[in-house]
């Protein structure tokens, strides 16, 4: 149970990173969308 407890909290930085990553790389293709949406009118 200690284990667990200690493994969440090691993994929980990467987590957050990815969630980040992850947020930041859906709106540059979301902005990107746009943009050429934006071009076609």
């Amino acid at each position: 149970m200690l284990l667990l407890k200690q493994y969440n909290q090691q993994s929980n930085i990467p987590l957050s990173f990815w969630s980040v990553y992850a947020k930041k790389r859906f709106l540059r293709v979301h902005a990107l969308r746009m943009w050429l949406y934006g071009m076609r009118l």
